[in-house]
């Protein structure tokens, strides 16, 4: 399986996310080897940095 991750910009429903609901149904729809998910890039970024920053391993 093929995972392919979107960092669409910012939650705001604007042409980025657009695009990548299209491109995710149509992985879907033509191929089922690919695995998508989307998820905002600013969530994404601080997530990463607040697990760096304030959670202990």
């Amino acid at each position: 399986m093929i995972k392919i991750l979107f960092l669409p910009l910012l939650q705001l429903s604007s042409g980025h996310h657009q695009v990548v609901k299209a491109l995710e149904a149509w992985f879907k729809q033509n191929n089922k080897a690919y695995k998508c998910e989307s998820i905002d890039i600013f969530s994404y970024a601080f997530r990463r940095r607040y697990r760096q920053e304030f959670c202990v391993s």
